[in-house]
């Protein structure tokens, strides 16, 4: 089954963003979900959520002194520049890539656990809290998966 791949405009840009393959969906869960749960959201954790997240995502260039033809290209090449003092824009779009890959998986959680779709941190409270009998050891350590160089964008 391929990959969906949706596209939005933010702050007059165009992105296309693709999803990540189920793995690399898991490490980000993961990630995301100890650092909520325990409300110890490292650095790093945003880091490797932004890089995958923009090595799945192409934003839109018009060509302005020619043709005005368009050409999708990645946006990891230009990640840096394209965000740079836009942080609002920044925020739209990891809400966008967010969405585009666990948008059903939020769903289903919400109606399972009677859990509220936009309440993250105690969705995964619960989470760690049924895995783990309430001791936070079984989870700090790291997913064993890794995502490719193709989807990190580094």
């Amino acid at each position: 089954m391929p990959r969906k791949t949706q596209e939005t405009e933010i702050d007059g840009h165009l992105y296309q963003v693709q999803q990540v393959g189920a793995e690399t969906g898991d490490a980000i869960l993961f990630r995301l979900g100890r650092g909520l749960a325990m409300s110890d959201l490292k650095p790093e954790d945003f880091e490797y959520v932004r890089n995958v997240f923009r090595g799945s995502t192409k934003l839109q260039i018009v060509d302005t002194k020619g043709d005005g033809r368009k050409t999708w290209v990645p946006l990891a090449a230009s990640y840096d520049d394209h965000f740079a003092g836009r942080y609002e824009a920044v925020a739209e779009w990891l809400k966008f890539a967010f969405e585009t890959n666990f948008s059903s998986f939020l769903g289903a959680i919400a109606k399972l656990g009677g859990t509220k779709e936009g309440d993250l941190t105690s969705l995964f409270r619960k989470i760690v809290s049924g895995v783990s009998g309430g001791s936070s050891q079984a989870v700090t350590s790291e997913s064993a998966v890794s995502p490719s160089s193709s989807e990190t964008g580094v």
